[in-house]
This record gives structure tokens, sequence and C-alpha cells, in this order.
């Protein structure tokens, strides 16, 4: 299972910008904020992400990557990534390999908070995982799926300082995952 690559794509992430190609999204204007939403969709598994295009850019991953799209915020220094897998795994046991793989990277790391939640109708594990890489305080933010669709992680994350200025904006990019199951 490749859940245990998305620690060394982090650590490479924390140091290094992500790339800045333009993904082929569909613009799905919504006139009553002026707001242009972009949406990227799973081939893998199926599911869609729904996006401000104002705040992020989506990036396909290239062939072979454990993630299927990044996400940077246009501000920089905050990210996301969206790991599918056809793999039907258990929550319980999705929330043990995201924890230790959090643990292989910064002994420190520890589960700040987390919830069950329904997010477009289909239910998700949430949790913040925090610790620190280099000296770098950091903070994964993440909704969790293992169901009869397989498993997404749709993991946010950015340096623990720049957390609280970007929470809004990182909620709001985990809100517009859709799941088929």
């Amino acid at each position: 299972m490749n859940i245990r690559h998305i620690v060394r794509f982090l650590a490479v992430t924390l140091l290094l910008s992500a790339c800045s190609s333009e993904p082929t999204v569909t613009q799905i204007p919504d006139t009553t904020i002026d707001v242009v939403m972009g949406s990227v969709s799973g081939e893998q598994i199926s599911y869609t992400i729904n996006y401000d295009t104002a705040k992020w850019i989506a990036t396909p991953t290239a062939a072979g990557e454990d993630a299927e799209y990044e996400f940077e915020h246009v501000d920089g220094d905050v990210f996301a990534l969206v790991i599918p897998e056809r793999i039907e795994l258990d929550l319980a046991d999705l929330r043990k390999i995201a924890l230790e793989n959090a643990q292989s990277i910064s002994e420190d790391a520890q589960i700040t908070f987390e919830e069950d939640r329904t997010v477009n109708d289909v239910q998700v594990h949430v949790m913040k995982i925090g610790g620190t890489l280099y000296g770098i305080a950091f903070e994964y933010y993440g909704y969790y799926y293992g169901g009869p669709a397989g498993t997404v992680q749709f993991i946010t994350y950015t340096s623990s300082n720049l957390n609280s200025l970007y929470a809004d904006d990182l909620t709001e990019l985990l809100n517009g995952l859709t799941i088929t199951e």
C-alpha cells in the first residue's frame, strides 16, 4: 500500500516549493459571490474536489506518484495533496497508519484534534497531527475516507505558525471533497 510514501513527500515539500503547472480543470462560475470554482476528479476512484481558483492552484502529479493532485495556496507556504487508492481500508486503521507515518519523520508527532464528520453525504475522519521536522513545527489537517469506493487521504499541511491564518481556507478546500460510494 502506498500510504507510507506521504511522509517522504511532506519532508521534501516542506523544504521546497511545489511546482506550479496548471491542471485541466472544469471552471464552474458562481455568480452569487463572483468566485470561479475549479474542479478536479479522480481517475483511480470516484471523487471530485471543487476549489476556489482565486485561492488554490491544483496540479496533477506525475505518473507513478502516490498523490494524484497537489494544491498550493496562491500565497505559498500552504499545501494539500490527494492520495486515492482502490484498496478499502477501515478508518480506524487509516488513522493509525497516518499517525505512524507522521511519527516516522517526527518523533514528537501527535494527534491534536480528531472527529468524525459528514462531508457531502460521506463519513470522513478528520485529524490534525502536529510535530516538528528539521526544527519546523508543522501541522497536517486532513480528511480521511475509507469505504467501498477505496481510500482517500486529502491532507493539507503548513507550518504551525501559519495554521490559524489559513484555517478557513484549509477547511473550505477540504469541504470541497465529494466521494461517490
